[in-house]
């Protein structure tokens, strides 16, 4: 990258942090606390990257902000859910370990693959 274009992508970088990134986290918290109350659906692989998109917000000071004071409430209703194991992840892991690891690993890799593809 030039000096030019390093310098062109800190200014639309600061600009995307400032300007647009809490109105993203906002419209993301507001669909967040409807699947939370089951009022809409959301897919895994859609929670997985709200989640990624999450995890870039602590960082920044003005994000964050916005981030903070539902922190208590993402992981007790979304992260910590997200991570247990489900009865069907059980019973799976229980009959066939190996289709368990397929399963687990292959989502993983997808989501993985998607983020690298960028």
């Amino acid at each position: 990258m030039t000096p030019v274009n390093s310098e062109n992508y800190k200014d639309f970088a600061k600009n995307f942090i400032n300007n647009f990134a809490p109105e993203i986290l906002k419209a993301y918290l507001q669909q967040v606390e409807l699947w939370v109350a089951k009022r809409t659906w959301l897919s895994k692989i859609c929670l997985s990257f709200i989640v990624a998109f999450m995890d870039e917000c602590v960082k920044p000071k003005v994000t964050w902000q916005h981030l903070a004071p539902h922190v208590d409430n993402l992981v007790a209703h979304v992260l910590f859910p997200l991570l247990c194991q489900s009865d069907e992840d059980l019973e799976l892991f229980e009959t066939d370990p190996a289709e368990y690891l397929h399963r687990k690993i292959s989502k993983y890799l997808r989501f993985q693959f998607r983020r690298s593809g960028d």
